[in-house]
């Protein structure tokens, strides 16, 4: 008889107070940690697709076309799992608070950043992106500075690409600034 009475008086309790939020009139407030769509921030992104890389259901995919690298991310395929945001070493995705994620469309489901190819000084074919270029410059300039190399000498040695950079007359450059780094 216990049981009878007991589940007869939580039916009537919950006819008069409700069990669930009261979303969408009123707004959900996710809480501090919350794991929703991931976004990139162009500003800092420099191109180098570690995201894609541990992206374990991969979600995350690069492509490079003839003058950029478009970065993709499919919300359909993400586990939100954080594992870009926490690899990314320039800081350039973040998983949002945003989880009202549902289209019609699922072409719609997706973000993405394009980042510029550097430029052969030789042949002028794209080769590698632009601001990965110039953060990875702008890293070794202590390194430089022990060898007593000028950071603009490196800069015109990686400005060209594998191709032209194995030519017989780029050699020479390339073998005497290696025995500097090495002497």
């Amino acid at each position: 008889m216990d049981l009878k009475r007991h589940i007869i008086v939580e039916g009537l309790r919950s006819l008069l107070r409700s069990s669930t939020s009261k979303y969408p009139k009123v707004p959900y407030v996710p809480p501090d940690g919350y794991r929703g769509a991931a976004e990139y921030d162009s500003e800092k992104c420099v191109g180098c697709g570690a995201c894609s890389q541990t992206c374990p259901p991969g979600a995350i995919t690069f492509t490079d076309e003839e003058k950029k690298r478009n970065i993709e991310l499919k919300y359909g395929f993400c586990s939100f799992c954080g594992r870009c945001e926490e690899i990314c070493p320039w800081e350039a995705i973040h998983l949002t608070k945003n989880y009202e994620l549902a289209v019609y469309n699922h072409e719609d489901a997706r973000t993405g950043i394009d980042i510029e190819f550097f430029e052969c000084v030789k042949c002028r074919k794209s080769f590698f992106p632009e601001p990965q270029m110039k953060v990875s410059l702008e890293k070794v300039k202590d390194a430089l500075s022990k060898y007593h190399i000028k950071q603009e000498e490196l800069a015109n040695l990686i400005s060209i690409c594998p191709q032209c950079s194995f030519t017989v007359e780029e050699m020479p450059e390339r073998r005497l600034f290696m025995r500097r780094l090495v002497e």
